[in-house]
């Protein structure tokens, strides 16, 4: 106590008082001493200036002259002034004259120009004039040693000073109170610590802090015997819990048990425990059935001096009786030194058996097919399972907390609102629905089974719905419709081919028949053969009607994409040019070839065409086709301008004879044609259309 610890306070003072004024010091005399030295070097530049200015105008004659002995005068002149050491006299960066030791290593110069008129011709001069700042230099330095020591020596007799003062004013007395303090007995009424000071010294902070101690010792007393107290009240609190209570001492032998100890230890007193070794009256295992995986938190919590928990260990009792238990284990500390521990042990199979539960029902969530999403009372998710990440293409903290109802999209369900959604789960009916949501791949067909959870209070505290994506059934189910459509059509158009090709083929024999035998004057002959290629053009649009259901029977050929579609467009250039609109065609180079049906790709290709400028008629707009290839899919995409498909009838696009037009204008079958064509050859084609923004059509073709 007497040594490194009590002048440890001062010395820390002390050093810290040296520190800063030795800094505080250094810096205020390397500022003076910097303002010094630069106030010296003006004052000798300004005399240097004074001479240079002096010496110009005697010196700027002299050198018109040509008298070289002058000008050497006038320089030794020069030289004769304090502090100069060294003067020349240069003209056109040439030195002429000069006087002293030009190679100063530490100099100031101050340089005077002037001009000498030579035979009408103007040379510059310049009058050098530099001066040796050595000693000054040196007498800064000196200067600055000087003030060190004398402020060093200053520094160090203070801090003796303060040393000596803290040590007498503080220390001294820290020292007898924590004497006092050491010495004292708490279970006994000791004298109240005191200062060994002057009667009529005045109070300080020392005075306040024994004060402060001997009041905190007043209530330790009071402490102490509190404790006494509710010592007997804890024992019959360890005597009436359920938890098995077991003290031991650092040895491991047991010094206390309650009853429930000795129920569960199944001793019949306190005899039986009280004195024992902990290890002769249980084993703690962490597996019942592996004698080897034996558990040490008793002796871990002692040697480390902080509680240990196990919640998955059994109690091995005897071989035939083994018990799942909770064991938790807490260190007794007498003088900062592990005097023991206190153990507390609960049987907790029940507990086990509900984990176990609830881990094989998490389970069964998290690796259902269905999506499974668990919403509080606010409609706000908290969980969902692995499903609805799958499905949905979100992360887990993107979907928790969002809402339910914005999730998934319940109002597109039939006669859906929020009042008869909540209304419906008060009453404790499930709702259940087949509704449309949106993932990141796009929009999905759900049935959905939602049911309310209550309290005991028959609160809704939680949400559960159960989901199934429908959208493959739906497809499924529209397919087989759409394909008993198109048989319908397919039946229809063998009736209309066949009762539509007997009268035109009698109508291009009598046009025939007319031509061969009448003689007919040149507008006539036009205009029979102007009917005979219309109802060849009949003929061939028949045929294609009636095979366009059927599988491709034309051989497939390496077409060029460009050529088709160019092919399309000369066909229709008048209509594009009449209607005002303007095309562009856009195609990767790599895909500008591929294997198809030349013939069913015309076909339906001028289709969708036709279709997008019938959008843009009046209007005018942009047409914009373009061709790119994705994986195994050839895709063509015809954009137009036009003013799209409302949503409600986008379902009914290729449905056949369906028509948006207003008026009857024509049979409805374009893109139904365009649709079955591209089924005859293995492709689709699908859509995306905005209202009054236009539509894009896309061309699937297979690559073979």
């Amino acid at each position: 106590m007497n040594g490194k610890r009590v002048n440890r306070i001062a010395g820390k003072l002390v050093f810290w008082l040296v520190v800063v004024s030795s800094s505080l010091t250094l810096l205020t005399a390397v500022a003076q001493l910097y303002f010094d030295y630069h106030d010296s070097l003006d004052r000798i530049s300004s005399r240097l200036g004074q001479v240079t200015e002096k010496h110009v105008p005697e010196l700027n004659r002299l050198v018109l002259q040509g008298d070289s002995q002058s000008v050497n005068n006038v320089l030794k002149r020069i030289m004769d002034l304090a502090p100069i050491a060294y003067a020349a006299v240069i003209v056109d960066d040439q030195v002429f004259w000069e006087r002293g030791n030009r190679n100063l290593e530490h100099g100031l110069v101050s340089n005077q120009p002037f001009w000498i008129n030579r035979q009408k011709e103007l040379n510059a001069g310049v009058l050098t004039v530099a001066t040796d700042i050595t000693p000054v230099r040196e007498y800064i330095f000196h200067k600055f040693i000087q003030t060190l020591v004398s402020n060093g020596v200053k520094i160090f007799i203070v801090a003796g000073f303060v040393f000596l003062m803290f040590q007498y004013l503080v220390t001294r007395h820290l020292e007898e109170i924590a004497r006092q303090i050491r010495l004292e007995d708490i279970t006994r009424r000791p004298e109240p610590i005191a200062l060994q000071r002057r009667k009529k010294s005045e109070a300080d902070e020392l005075d306040m802090m024994v004060t402060g101690l001997n009041a905190m010792r007043d209530k330790a007393r009071i402490a102490l015997k509190l404790f006494e107290e509710n010592e007997e009240r804890l024992l019959q609190f360890f005597d009436a819990t359920k938890e098995a209570i077991i003290g031991i001492d650092r040895l491991g032998f047991c010094s206390f048990a309650n009853d429930a100890a000795i129920k569960v230890l199944e001793k019949s007193d306190y005899n039986g425990v009280v004195g024992q070794h902990v290890d002769t009256l249980f084993t703690h295992q962490i597996h019942s059935d592996h004698k080897d995986y034996q558990s040490n938190i008793v002796s871990a919590s002692m040697e480390l001096g902080s509680s240990r928990q196990s919640d998955e260990g059994y109690l091995v009792l005897s071989p035939q009786k083994i018990i799942p238990v909770s064991i938790r284990s807490y260190p007794v500390f007498q003088v900062e030194k592990v005097s023991g521990a206190i153990i507390f042990i609960e049987d907790n199979s029940e507990k086990r058996q509900l984990l176990h539960e609830h881990e094989l029902l998490n389970q069964a969530v998290e690796q259902s097919p269905l999506m499974v999403i668990i919403a509080d009372a606010k409609k706000r998710i908290e969980y969902v399972n692995q499903s609805t990440v799958r499905w949905s293409g979100f992360t887990r903290d993107e979907i928790l907390g969002r809402s339910l109802l914005t999730f998934v999209n319940l109002s597109g369900g039939t006669d859906f609102s929020v009042r008869n959604f909540d209304k419906q789960l008060r009453s404790g009916n499930k709702w259940e629905g087949v509704v449309r949501a949106k993932s990141k791949w796009g929009s999905v067909q759900l049935f959905c089974i939602i049911s309310p959870v209550f309290d005991d209070r028959g609160r809704i505290v939680n949400i559960i719905g159960i989901y199934k994506e429908v959208s493959y059934e739906t497809a499924l189910q529209d397919e087989l419709i759409n394909t008993k459509k198109m048989e319908a059509v397919n039946r229809l158009s063998a009736s209309f081919a066949h009762e539509f090709g007997n009268p035109l083929f009698g109508v291009r024999a009598v046009i025939k028949d007319l031509s061969e035998r009448l003689v007919l004057e040149e507008d006539d002959k036009v205009l029979l053969h102007l009917a005979s290629v219309e109802c060849e053009k009949m003929r061939t649009m028949v045929r294609e009607f009636q095979e366009v259901y059927f599988e491709s029977k034309s051989p497939d050929l390496i077409v060029d994409i460009y050529s088709v579609i160019d092919s399309v467009l000369g066909e229709i250039r008048l209509l594009l040019q009449s209607e005002g609109i303007h095309c562009t065609v856009e195609l990767e180079e790599r895909a500008s070839q591929f294997q198809v049906s030349k013939n069913k790709l015309t076909l339906v290709i001028r289709n969708i065409v036709l279709n997008s400028i019938e959008a843009m008629e009046r209007s005018g707009g942009h047409l914009h086709i373009s061709g790119q290839l994705d994986g195994n899919w050839m895709i063509i995409g015809i954009k137009d301008t036009g003013q799209g498909i409302e949503k409600e009838l986008q379902e009914l696009v290729f449905e056949p004879f369906f028509s948006t037009k207003p008026q009857v204008e024509g049979a409805g079958l374009g893109l139904s044609v365009a649709y079955g064509t591209m089924k005859s050859i293995g492709g689709k084609i699908t859509f995306s259309s905005v209202s009054v923004e236009g539509s894009t059509f896309f061309i699937h073709i297979p690559i073979v």
